[in-house]
């Protein structure tokens, strides 16, 4: 889902190009003054954050009636930025990026007192420190380099670092294992894939079950842990190797994950539903979690294929099976009499053989 935020619009405000002040004027100009978005086009320095804007699609936002506050990473600051970023893959990751350096009203740089807390337009938060630099960045902290560019539709201060948005902090298995998944991280780890999942280099996209889910497909599957075969399909059938956001541009769109197997994407009641008829379905519950190789999606359901359905259920036993099991320790039992009763005869023809064997001896004497 895209995060595009589309702000309010104002009357239109005119300011001088380019000049450095406390906060916006109004002085009237019968020339059309420039945007925010035409600030990083008219200074050589910032021209990689303005292609950042466009390739983000930010640029029309950027150029609407304001006021807007933007902090513009310099050129030297944005080449310090992961290049994977400006892949058209990665363009939430880029618009979240983005967004981070701008916000509604206009905020000149005496607004911007050490303690100051902003609220930026991708709902993250950035601080001003006791030094006045702004944090964090991925430096640690920005310097503002010069402040108070005035342009129509709001102000610009320029920076020498790139601002931090929460994505950077993590890549895939950092954020699994700081999360509240642990039975999924428990098999993962028992896996080889487990390992891919902190390179940096990997562009991934995880279909996560929540934690009920594994929890009852493990109760399901109790000898699941003990085949890492079955195991490690299982983890791969819920990785692709690529970036992909949830929205409806991917309705009908089939997925081929790790596993080697596909399925496709089909959207129900402003939710995606993945696998349909070709397996269990997951239902996304929390989309588009962004970090640093990839994206993660938070499905309410294992996915399996019928291909790897498991079966650890108890044998079935019918009632005439039970009838004849029950026969046949009757039997048992009936054999077990019989013995016992042909031995007590025997026993009791020997005695009374003895018996006579006696009498006659005691006759004869």
């Amino acid at each position: 889902m895209r995060t595009t935020c589309y702000l309010a619009l104002l009357a239109p405000l005119n300011f001088s190009f380019g000049q450095e002040s406390n906060g916006p004027t109004t002085s009237p100009s019968a020339d059309p003054q420039p945007s925010l978005f035409d600030l990083t086009k008219h200074f050589g320095s910032l021209r990689e954050f303005g292609n950042a804007i466009e390739l983000s699609g930010l640029n029309e936002t950027l150029d609407a009636r304001g006021p807007f506050t933007m902090f513009l990473p310099n050129n030297a600051a944005f080449s310090r930025l992961d290049g994977r970023y400006l892949d058209p893959q990665y363009v939430d990751h880029l618009e979240n990026l983005v967004l981070l350096h701008a916000r509604f009203g206009a905020t000149g740089v005496s607004g911007l007192a050490p303690g100051t807390e902003l609220t930026m337009s991708n709902s993250e938060t950035i601080e001003v420190s006791s030094s006045g630099q702004i944090w964090p960045s991925i430096g640690g902290a920005a310097s503002i380099t010069r402040s108070n560019l005035q342009a129509d539709n709001g102000i610009a201060h320029i920076l020498d670092d790139v601002l931090q948005p929460t994505f950077l902090t993590y890549n895939l298995g950092e954020f699994l294992e700081a999360g509240n998944m642990p039975t999924f991280v428990e098999a993962a780890k028992q896996v080889s894939i487990w390992n891919a999942f902190f390179e940096e280099a990997a562009n991934f996209t995880l279909l996560l079950p929540t934690e009920k889910a594994m929890i009852q497909f493990e109760a399901e599957n109790p000898e699941l842990r003990k085949d890492t075969e079955s195991l490690e399909r299982i983890i791969k059938h819920h990785i692709v190797e690529k970036v992909f956001y949830i929205n409806t541009e991917i309705e009908g769109k089939v997925i081929q994950p790790l596993s080697g197997e596909i399925y496709d994407i089909i959207f129900s009641q402003g939710k995606a539903i993945f696998g349909g008829e070709a397996g269990a379905a997951g239902t996304t519950d929390e989309i588009n979690n962004l970090v640093r190789n990839g994206v993660i999606h938070v499905i309410d359901n294992v996915l399996i294929s019928p291909e790897m359905q498991l079966t650890s259920e108890a044998p079935t036993i019918s009632p005439t099976n039970l009838q004849e099991e029950a026969e046949e320790q009757e039997n048992e039992r009936d054999d077990a009499d019989t013995t016992s009763g042909n031995e007590e005869t025997a026993h009791l023809s020997l005695f009374t053989l003895l018996v006579s064997s006696l009498c006659a001896l005691f006759l004869a004497w």
